[in-house]
């Protein structure tokens, strides 16, 4: 999430940009508006973004803006370049229960775990597992009660140690406070993570 950088002398509205990537190049995105104490959609669409140039179309009325992508040295401001004019978002972790950031951090930990169980698993069995359930159901891995309850894992392991290919993807639950649906996909041969609150993993993770 990422919280506009209105001009000191400009009585402007703050705008806040939520941006999901489902890969590398392509996603969603929603724009919050806030005028005083109440905050709304402004709009929400697709985007997609390719060699530092991010395009957003607006899913109502199908019109796009494309703009140059960048990020400050602390990766935490976010500078969207379009014809003339800048636009500034510093990141912003909360709005309205919504916390992507945060809940992405702690399945990216499962995650990594779910990696280095998987070779612990190969080692005794001589293949990795065919999927996650079959780690948790053997006792390779527990994870805990409240992570279960807002996300569920699969993975897919292909290769051979030294050249693994593969993704382990963990899709939320109702009970996630983001909605049911949420993907966050890490691709093992890459060593990225892509999706909900991750997206910008890609630039400087």
């Amino acid at each position: 999430m990422w919280k506009s950088e209105p001009k000191p002398s400009q009585n402007s509205s703050i705008f806040y940009l939520k941006l999901d990537m489902s890969s590398s190049i392509d996603g969603t995105y929603k724009l919050f508006k806030k005028d005083g104490k109440k905050i709304r959609i402004e709009e929400e669409g697709l985007l997609i973004m390719l060699d530092g140039i991010i395009c957003l179309i607006n899913q109502v009325n199908k019109s796009g803006e494309c703009g140059k992508l960048a990020f400050d040295t602390t990766g935490n401001v976010l500078i969207w370049k379009r014809n003339r004019e800048i636009y500034t978002f510093k990141r912003h972790f909360e709005l309205e229960g919504i916390n992507s950031q945060k809940n992405a951090a702690e399945v990216k930990v499962r995650i990594k775990s779910l990696l280095q169980v998987s070779e612990i698993y190969r080692t005794e069995n001589g293949s990795y597992p065919p999927d996650c359930e079959t780690m948790i159901e053997e006792s390779y891995v527990e994870l805990t009660g409240h992570i279960t309850k807002q996300w569920y894992f699969e993975c897919y392991f292909y290769g051979y140690p030294g050249n693994r290919e593969g993704t382990i993807k963990a899709i939320s639950t109702d009970n996630m406070e983001g909605g049911a649906g949420k993907e966050i996909i890490y691709n093992i041969e890459t060593d990225k993570f892509y999706g909900y609150g991750v997206w910008e993993s890609r630039y400087y993770d």
